[in-house]
């Protein structure tokens, strides 16, 4: 009895030592609930094959946030529960991020790692919205009276040791990042640099890739205008392992550069914005198909701008139709989407120069506008295949509007439909089509509820 009596004595005394440090740590609850649908026609912009079509999806994604030391560490883990709307399916839960953040002792740093959005300056080279939601490690904060970002993500693990030792990384795909914020003369300046390194090359059917994007961003204000601006220029190697008659590395050499100016007339926000990347002016090899990695006939430089990981992790903001971005995400495999600005130098651009005007409006408290026109051009011709497919010279992708309207029921609930209308130009047209390209068009609808 006594022994019995001894060990619930130590038990309690475990426990009130233990409770006070549990409860320091404030849990919170939070998501969101999204009902999404698509009607589209003529997406491949051929009125010839019916492609027409009808989609729906629901998401629930649960948020469980942990802060504890007063707020100097926070700990998050969300899920993604989804499903088809039109089918009884049932979708697998999905990891969608989980990390920790804390403060760094003795500094004004923030450290980070796990899976999370990741992404560069203005969201230009490197976007977030999901494209580079990876684990990485990231330091945010103030050094030397500067903000700065540095972060590394990690886009594929090698096997066990690889090819070169356990620390050699030879067999991984990095992609790294650092900037630094400060203020001169009214302007706000981002400097910065993303690096890649994959090294995951395998004789002559995948290529090493050592490339770099310097980048700047910008913002002033100048009289009624906010204006920002992005740069960057592109330069490196995609470098296979062995090469053959066939097979040669390529020495990359592009740019992009973004400019928007903002303003207000009475209610209205009015946005003027142009994007432009470069193109490559040469043709394919035979036997090639598009892409980042194509041999290029004659030539071993690309000056195609692309994004890291082979082109997959940068979104521009552009018109929704050949971004799936602006208004929604849904996938309609519209034949001249191009979520990077680049596109792969067929069909879908040779790099891309983007002009519009967008206009946000407040019709009530409750109900609000925006939609946009917008003149869309490749900066070069679609590239032939020698031998192979050869392309009218039009650069004229189309002009697109697109209108959507937004109406919040609560704080937390509101709903958006929107229309997209593409009217398409003659870029991409094989030079053997007998008929033009046909125009492209899209409704979509979202109910979300945030919680």
């Amino acid at each position: 009895m006594r022994k019995f009596l001894l060990t619930l004595a130590v038990a309690i005394l475990a426990v009130g030592l233990v409770l006070p440090e549990v409860f320091a740590a404030s849990f919170k609850f939070s998501g969101l609930f999204r009902y999404r649908g698509v009607s589209y026609d003529n997406a491949d912009r051929d009125d010839t094959s019916e492609d027409g079509n009808q989609k729906a999806d629901t998401l629930m994604r649960p948020r469980f946030t942990a802060i504890s030391e007063g707020g100097k560490i926070k700990a998050v883990y969300e899920f993604d529960l989804g499903a088809s709307g039109w089918t009884g399916a049932k979708a697998a839960p999905k990891v969608n991020r989980h990390y920790v953040q804390f403060a760094l002792p003795g500094t004004k740093l923030k450290v980070q790692f796990g899976r999370d959005d990741y992404h560069t300056p203005g969201k230009m080279v490197v976007t977030s919205s999901g494209r580079n939601r990876n684990q990485g490690w990231e330091v945010s904060g103030k050094m030397a009276g500067m903000k700065m970002t540095a972060w590394t993500v990690k886009m594929a693990e090698g096997a066990a040791g690889g090819s070169g030792g356990p620390f050699a990384g030879k067999n991984d795909s990095d992609v790294h990042h650092i900037g630094f914020t400060t203020k001169v003369a009214g302007l706000t300046l981002t400097p910065h640099l993303t690096v890649e390194a994959d090294g995951r090359g395998t004789g002559t059917t995948s290529p090493d890739r050592d490339i770099r994007w310097w980048g700047l961003n910008a913002k002033t204000k100048v009289g009624m205008f906010s204006i920002k601006l992005d740069a960057s220029y592109q330069e490196g190697e995609i470098d296979y392992p062995s090469s053959s008659a066939t097979v040669n590395d390529i020495d990359i050499q592009a740019s992009m550069i973004h400019v928007s100016a903002t303003t207000k007339v009475g209610k209205s926000k009015v946005t003027f914005r142009a994007v432009s990347t470069t193109g490559d002016s040469d043709g394919l090899a035979a036997s090639q198909t598009h892409g980042v990695t194509a041999q290029q006939s004659g030539s071993t430089e690309l000056s195609r701008f692309s994004t890291p990981n082979n082109d997959g992790i940068g979104w521009f903001d552009n018109p929704q139709i050949i971004s799936r971005k602006r208004y929604s995400t849904f996938n309609i495999g519209a034949g001249n989407e191009t979520r990077s600005g680049s596109g792969n130098g067929g069909t879908s651009g040779n790099g891309l120069r983007v002009m519009e005007i967008i206009v946000s409006h407040p019709i009530s408290k409750k109900l609000s506008f925006k939609g946009n026109i917008s003149s869309i051009h490749s900066s070069e011709s679609a590239q032939d295949i020698s031998g192979g497919t050869q392309y009218v010279s039009d650069t004229n992708i189309g002009t697109e509007v697109d209108a959507s309207l937004k109406y919040k029921f609560y704080k937390s609930l509101w709903a958006q439909v929107s229309y997209a209308y593409l009217s398409v130009g003659d870029y991409g047209k094989s030079t053997s089509a007998t008929t033009d390209l046909d125009d492209t068009w899209c409704w979509y609808f979202e109910i979300r509820h945030s919680f």
